[in-house]
């Protein structure tokens, strides 16, 4: 049956002398293809886990089978992986109704956990006295793929013996912090 339309439903019963019939109109909508509405994140670490939830609109039950490296699990919906090594991986989704089959591949570059802090602005007063503190506000931002934990900001002026480190710091892959760190310069420069 792959005709969309109208239809009309006839119920008969009869005991041999009498006869009831009911009638019901049935629509029938048109089967159409699914459609895979997720993008997958194509970027891995080695030995972090990988996800994917892979969401598809269709009007029809679907199957969904991946093929994928070896590890890659899928249950529920979600493909999850733990990459072992660097290098490039081929992923292909496949969804069925038991009629029409729509795939989506892709490859997910592993790459190794890297560090990346950077120091993206450094704000301080423009004039300053002898003996003053001297407050100095730290912009820092994690651009790399890995957490940074127990990380200290050293401020040095090696001219006037000055030396002062922040307390430590956790900055997560792609975030950002700002903090202070306050010097005391000496009374006779």
């Amino acid at each position: 049956f792959n005709d969309a339309g109208d239809y009309t439903l006839t119920v008969t019963i009869s005991d041999g002398t009498r006869t009831t019939t009911a009638t019901w109109n049935i629509h029938v909508d048109e089967n159409t293809a699914p459609v895979i509405v997720s993008e997958p994140d194509t970027a891995a670490i080695v030995g972090e886990e990988w996800t994917y939830e892979i969401i598809v609109e269709d009007d029809s039950p679907v199957t969904i089978t991946v093929d994928g490296p070896d590890g890659m699990e899928f249950e529920d919906d979600v493909v999850t992986w733990t990459p072992d090594e660097i290098g490039s991986e081929e992923v292909t989704v496949t969804v069925t109704d038991g009629q029409f089959t729509v795939t989506q591949t892709f490859v997910i570059n592993v790459e190794k956990a890297r560090h990346d802090l950077k120091i993206m602005k450094v704000s301080l007063p423009e004039e300053v006295t002898e003996g003053s503190i001297v407050p100095i506000k730290l912009f820092l931002q994690n651009k790399g793929t890995k957490d940074v934990d127990d990380a200290k900001v050293t401020v040095q002026m090696p001219e006037l013996g000055i030396k002062r480190s922040s307390r430590s710091l956790d900055i997560n892959a792609g975030d950002s912090k700002s903090g202070m760190v306050n010097i005391q310069l000496p009374y006779a420069l």
